[in-house]
């Protein structure tokens, strides 16, 4: 649950997963599902960490507690149980955005431009986006990076975006006798704003 439905990238992924353990409930006797619905049920609290991301767990947790033609139904105490839950969690959240110093200022800019997505409550907020829907493609260096700055040993790159890297594959074209690499460091860090020098 947690690896694949909750905390993957791909959304694609978390709909298979969904969709596979729909297929085990429906497969599920009465002391199974309840085992089932148990598990499901303990990650509730966390659904606020996962962002964007649960919107395939809370489908499956909706799918499951709504239906009953097919396969055994949920015991009515359950879901009572997950949904006082679910508003408990949504409780506290709104109390979260309610409550955090930055409430205000979003609802002094809805005044001008309607804010549909989402509230940013960190004070230091992350620039890398944490739903990554786009799948992974490779790209060279050259076609990404705005400046270059070289030192005696290290050259220093500013890319145009903030990216995700998954893997980073050197080749080194131009070495002569007098120079050679020996080792290779990866440094980075997702501040738009840096000075290469």
């Amino acid at each position: 649950v947690e690896a694949y439905l909750l905390d993957h990238e791909s959304v694609s992924t978390r709909r298979h997963a969904r969709s596979f353990l729909y297929l085990l409930r429906q497969q599920a006797t009465q002391d199974q599902l309840a085992k089932f619905w148990t598990y499901l049920e303990e990650w509730i609290p966390y659904l606020p960490w996962y962002g964007d991301r649960a919107r395939e767990y809370t489908e499956l947790l909706v799918t499951i507690m709504c239906e009953s033609q097919t396969g055994l139904p949920v015991e009515s105490s359950q879901k009572v149980s997950s949904i006082r839950q679910l508003l408990e969690c949504f409780h506290a959240q709104n109390n979260a955005m309610q409550n955090h110093p930055n409430s205000t200022f979003y609802s002094q800019l809805q005044k001008f431009f309607p804010l549909t997505h989402s509230y940013i409550l960190d004070n230091s907020s992350c620039r890398v986006c944490w739903c990554v829907t786009k799948s992974f493609g490779i790209h060279k260096l050259k076609s990404i990076q705005t400046e270059t700055k070289y030192t005696a040993t290290k050259v220093v790159m500013k890319l145009s975006d903030s990216y995700i890297i998954q893997q980073v594959s050197i080749r080194v074209e131009a070495t002569s006798q007098m120079v050679s690499i020996r080792k290779v460091r990866l440094y980075f860090n997702n501040l738009g704003d840096s000075d290469l020098g």
